[in-house]
């Protein structure tokens, strides 16, 4: 499988996110505020949240379920080799859904995380 560096910088963003409780944009800054985190992990979390926004309103609660099943579960441990691959196969057997789709949605809220740090360094 090819390396893919926003795949990689995504999922850990979800992680890190995941491991101060997936704060709000607001408890994010009182993290950074107190030194808890630095300022681009507060853009990273920002990003983070603004994805889980999106997809509520988009109605895509499955992709947030996805994301917070393989990325946000134990976020504070370390991934073992083929970790991810057995917590998307697991998630999968509770959904009327594939692994492939599981992989599909984690790809979508990757990719907009991706997107929504590339708008925010715009500003």
């Amino acid at each position: 499988m090819r390396k893919d560096p926003d795949r990689d910088y995504a999922t850990a963003a979800f992680r890190l996110w995941g491991k101060y409780g997936c704060p709000t944009p607001k408890e994010s800054a009182m993290l950074m505020l107190t030194g808890e985190i630095t300022e681009p992990e507060l853009c990273d979390f920002e990003a983070c949240a603004e994805v889980f926004d999106a997809l509520e309103k988009m109605g895509r609660g499955y992709i947030i379920e996805a994301v917070r099943a393989v990325y946000l579960s134990d976020p504070e441990e370390t991934l073992g080799r083929m970790e991810i691959s057995r917590r998307v196969t697991s998630f999968a057997l509770t959904l009327p859904a594939d692994e492939r789709t599981v992989y599909r949605y984690l790809k979508i809220a990757r990719e907009m995380f991706i997107r929504a740090k590339s708008c925010q360094s715009q500003r």
